[in-house]
């Protein structure tokens, strides 16, 4: 696999929000978009990365069941860090894990950072973003996702005590190319402006450093994060 993690504040934002892991002893790739508080975004999603981190550091077997414990074990420090210090009320953050092993893709997924799968020139979202628009489009209460419901979250880590955990298991094949982002990418760049500027160059560090600045052109409104990982097995 070849792999690529970038991230850049933005032309709007003071302060880069976003977090991103990449273990490739266990091939684990995390991002997370951190959010509220006076603070709090950025130590949300740096704590999530940094409980993920420990957890992995502990040597165990790296199951879906054991990312989900980790998330979940982030989940309640984030939430009793936003109890406890006023500065950092209402944080949380997304948090979006890929863990590739033996062309298997194992998923879990809070929030509204996604992960897509580029295979032969086509490109899909593979995660659901849990925000109200989402919901609403679902239940048939709008026709399509309207802007102003895009980001309310309807699940993130730190916001309760329990946390829902979208797992999604797949298969991978040669050549494949898994995208994580944050929706200051999503939601700069569609789908197809995705693909083009993926599939133009066979350079993953070149392809992340064009992912970004066509981001940045675009506006570039908030944190911009991605990994990219390229399959070159089976």
């Amino acid at each position: 696999m070849k792999t690529i993690g970038l991230s850049d504040t933005g032309l709007k934002r003071k302060r880069n929000e976003d977090a991103f892991l990449i273990r490739n002893v266990e091939n684990i790739f995390v991002v997370c978009d951190g959010m509220g508080g006076h603070k709090g975004g950025n130590i949300a999603s740096n704590m999530a990365i940094q409980t993920i981190e420990k957890e992995l550091e502990d040597g165990h077997h790296v199951s879906v069941e054991f990312l989900n414990r980790a998330i979940e074990k982030a989940n309640l420090k984030i939430w009793q860090g936003g109890h406890d210090n006023l500065d950092w009320h209402e944080m949380g953050t997304t948090i979006t894990i890929a863990k590739i092993d033996n062309m298997r893709l194992d998923i879990c997924h809070v929030g509204d950072s996604r992960l897509y799968l580029i295979r032969k020139d086509e490109i899909t979202q593979i995660t659901k973003d849990h925000t109200l628009a989402e919901e609403m489009a679902k239940s048939g209460m709008i026709k399509s996702k309207q802007k102003s419901f895009n980001h309310v979250l309807t699940r993130a880590l730190g916001i309760s005590k329990d946390i829902e955990i979208d797992n999604i298991t797949m298969d991978l094949y040669k050549d494949d190319t898994i995208l994580l982002c944050t929706d200051g990418l999503s939601d700069m760049l569609s789908d197809q402006e995705l693909l083009t500027i993926i599939t133009k160059n066979d350079e993953t560090k070149i392809t992340g450093q064009n992912l970004i600045q066509a981001a940045l052109t675009k506006g570039g409104y908030d944190n911009i994060t991605l990994i990219l990982v390229q399959i070159n097995g089976r």
